[in-house]
């Protein structure tokens, strides 16, 4: 199931609605489970449901603990050039996350496309990562936060 399918089916505006309201006990169960595996439209439901009911929703939380994407996404930079069994081994609780979260696997999908790209002198040199960029992103990811 897609992003936007998942969303559709959990917020009751996909297009194959049926008339009386009710969605199809296995599509409902599916774009739950999307959600479940995707902190992306997590953060979409979460929202939908703080503009509809004012309030946030009562694991909202609990949810973004739980996920454990922003420790994940503040590394891929350093990870994205290892292979999947260096991954595994170099750093295991990234390959756990990676595997089945689908917001980050996706992002991690696009920096590898990016790194190709640049490698194989397809972007503009603005756009080109170079040893001086790694070198900063590193000391950023092994400072402190808020320091």
């Amino acid at each position: 199931m897609n992003h936007t399918d998942a969303i559709a089916i959990l917020l009751g505006t996909a297009a194959d609605k049926p008339a009386d309201g009710a969605r199809a006990p296995a599509a409902r169960t599916a774009a739950e489970e999307h959600v479940a595996r995707c902190s992306d439209c997590w953060t979409v439901v979460a929202t939908a449901h703080q503009e509809a009911f004012g309030e946030a929703p009562a694991d909202a939380d609990r949810m973004a603990a739980l996920f454990g994407c922003d420790v994940i996404q503040d590394r891929l930079f350093l990870l994205v050039e290892m292979r999947p069994a260096e991954l595994r081994i170099r750093e295991p609780e990234a390959a756990r996350h990676l595997g089945w979260c689908l917001s980050c696997q996706e992002r991690m999908t696009e920096l590898r496309a990016v790194e190709q790209a640049a490698a194989a002198g397809e972007l503009p040199s603005l756009f080109a990562p170079t040893p001086k960029w790694r070198e900063t992103m590193s000391r950023v990811a092994r400072s402190p936060r808020g320091s």
